[in-house]
């Protein structure tokens, strides 16, 4: 079974016969430019050159197995395609015209392509292995594998990126009110992240900056908010906790979420949601500016914000009204590096790719060469197969490389994929 990626990776790497080329009505076809390969909607390659029948025509190339994919894609109907000069397929099974009626030159490139190249293809797409290249990629230099970790990296932070641009446009644009958002979703990964964001899009930032002087009113906010809060109780501190919330309540016309929504079971104790409120609570007091936070702090200054320590009730509490014994609730190393990768991150990646800051960038990548490994089943099994994991630049690369391209059988979209296919390998 061949796909469309093996035609775009063949067309872009000119990897086929090239001579005494002819379209399908046995015009003759000079190639000037390839078009550069487009990764969004529209034709595959834009700004192609081709020369047919002796006339230089400028446009985009459109790819297909079939020909009649044109029709089954829809594209006879979007304005987008209407500058396609050149239809390549594998097989030319229908005519294809466009919207005014004109007919679209095809090339039909069966027979034009290296046998043992497509042998090495359908070897990928067939093999039943934890990634299809289990058996090949040692084979691959350090190199290779270097350049596939390397797209990997960039491919996550990219998609993050768009994602969280988007986010921030639905925002009108406010960057502390995302950094906020994606600060408590990240605090709540993995079990409680959706009720740490659902809790948060309760109370806007912009509440909760007016009152970061006061460390009690941010905790009666989330707390009361979150549903957690009892209706009544004996223990003086969550009395003060209802008697604010109460008054903020009223004030702000809130309305708090369910309880329901936050999930205990199977959490170690310190890692419980009521926790991880109460921490969240203590950073928000701490740091003055979260956007300050994210662009002009270093490694070490963001983790020294990160470092926090509950005292008073929560030394001898894990959930309200319920004491335990004595025992510091610190947001460990291990939280603190999934804060940063999944929340510090990607937005300083997402500015600097909506800004065109590579600076910005950069120091994405840098922090997260600066933090240890993930180790899970998933990077283990890449050690295994020489795919080192020495930070969590490697071990997100690894992460996205096992999900976005090999699960789904990406394997044009991958520098080891190109190399196994290409080459003698």
């Amino acid at each position: 079974m061949i796909r469309e990626d093996l035609i775009h990776y063949i067309w872009k790497t000119k990897s086929f016969d090239q001579s005494n080329l002819k379209t399908t009505d046995g015009q003759a076809v000079h190639i000037l430019n390839h078009g550069h390969h487009n990764h969004d909607a529209g034709p595959d390659f834009l700004n192609a050159k081709v020369e047919i029948n002796g006339t230089l025509w400028a446009g985009h190339i459109e790819i297909h197995l079939k020909a009649s994919d044109w029709l089954r894609h829809r594209h006879d109907n979007d304005p987008a395609y209407q500058n396609v000069i050149l239809h390549v397929v594998m097989e030319a099974d229908s005519p294809i015209q466009l919207q005014d009626g004109t007919k679209i030159p095809c090339l039909e490139l069966t027979g034009r392509i290296n046998h043992r190249l497509i042998g090495k293809y359908q070897y990928l797409q067939n093999n039943q292995s934890w990634i299809p290249c289990a058996d090949l990629i040692t084979s691959t230099s350090e190199i290779i594998r270097e350049a596939t970790k390397s797209r990997a990296i960039a491919q996550r932070l990219t998609q993050k990126a768009k994602l969280l641009s988007s986010e921030l446009s639905n925002l009108n644009q406010d960057l502390n009110e995302l950094i906020y958002l994606r600060l408590a979703w990240a605090f709540g990964l993995k079990v409680n992240a959706d009720a740490m964001t659902t809790l948060t899009r309760t109370i806007p930032y912009s509440i909760i900056a007016k009152h970061k002087d006061q460390k009690l009113q941010i905790e009666a906010l989330l707390f009361g908010q979150s549903g957690l809060l009892p209706k009544e109780t004996e223990e003086p501190y969550v009395e003060e906790l209802i008697r604010e919330y109460k008054v903020l309540k009223a004030k702000f016309n809130l309305s708090p979420m369910t309880a329901v929504q936050w999930k205990f079971s199977k959490l170690r104790p310190p890692a419980f949601p009521t926790i991880r409120i109460a921490q969240f609570a203590a950073f928000l007091h701490a740091i003055p500016r979260l956007d300050e936070l994210i662009f002009n702090h270093n490694l070490e200054e963001i983790k020294q914000s990160l470092h926090i320590e509950l005292g008073g009730y929560w030394k001898n509490h894990y959930r309200f009204e319920r004491t335990s014994t004595n025992r510091k609730k610190t947001l460990g190393a291990g939280t603190q590096s999934i804060i940063i990768i999944n929340a510090i991150v990607p937005i300083l990646y997402m500015y600097g790719a909506d800004r065109q800051s590579e600076s910005h960038r950069e120091k994405a990548i840098e922090l997260l060469e600066s933090l240890p490994p993930e180790l899970n089943g998933i990077t283990k099994r890449w050690s295994q197969l020489e795919m080192s994991n020495e930070n969590a630049a490697d071990s997100q690369a690894l992460l996205e490389l096992k999900k976005a391209n090999c699960d789904q059988y990406q394997c044009m979209a991958c520098p080891i994929g190109h190399k196994i296919v290409s080459g003698d390998i």
